[in-house]
């Protein structure tokens, strides 16, 4: 199934699950994140193009129910050498 992306980062979001699953990675659950990103980049940032500080940090804040493991595991999506999502 085809992600469907909406925020300003949409083309770059799917050029990245297309580069991760052309190098044989089946990229699946780490969509779910992505598109976690997308929205809150529509909804929060709409129209921005620009992965400015002001993006990353909205996106890395530690949410009431999450803990530090899964934070990271949010925060660091695509970007852990050797690991398969």
């Amino acid at each position: 199934m085809t992600p469907v992306f909406v925020s300003a980062f949409a083309g770059s979001l799917r050029a990245f699950v297309d580069q991760k699953q052309a190098l044989g990675h089946p990229y699946a659950g780490s969509i779910d994140i992505l598109r976690q990103f997308d929205a809150m980049c529509s909804r929060e940032f709409p129209g921005r193009t620009d992965l400015a500080q002001d993006i990353c940090l909205a996106w890395a804040v530690k949410r009431p129910t999450e803990g530090r493991h899964a934070l990271r595991n949010r925060t660091a999506v695509g970007v852990r050498p050797g690991v398969q999502s």
